[in-house]
């Protein structure tokens, strides 16, 4: 990836349903590392600021004004930590998450991706 990642910006137009979405794949995220999976006794996961980006979500769903808060810091903080994907987080779009796997395939010819 020579050093590039994608960039996220804060979403410009979200429904209440969109910051729902959100919460919920906060928590999937939050019981897979947390949960019955291997390797997951093994991973030290901030709790508290995966607990502070799902209130955020949530209280987002239910109508707080839009905001960069101390939350959203979390939530940043906690993906980043966590390498969690802010286009599937933020939007339920896989594409980067996918193509940052196949980026380290065991395939013989490698593809060349590049994230812009």
């Amino acid at each position: 990836m020579s050093g590039k990642c994608a960039v996220f910006k804060y979403p410009k137009i979200t429904t209440k349903n969109e910051w729902a979405d959100r919460a919920d794949r906060m928590e999937m995220v939050l019981k897979i590392l947390t949960g019955d999976t291997v390797g997951a006794t093994t991973i030290t996961v901030d709790h508290r600021r995966a607990h502070r980006a799902i209130k955020y979500f949530r209280q987002m769903a239910a109508g707080r004004k839009r905001g960069l808060t101390a939350e959203w810091n979390e939530m940043i903080q906690f993906c980043g930590r966590h390498h969690v994907d802010m286009n599937w987080l933020m939007e339920g779009d896989m594409t980067t998450m996918v193509l940052t796997l196949a980026m380290h395939t065991s395939s013989r010819d490698q593809p060349r991706l590049r994230i812009v």
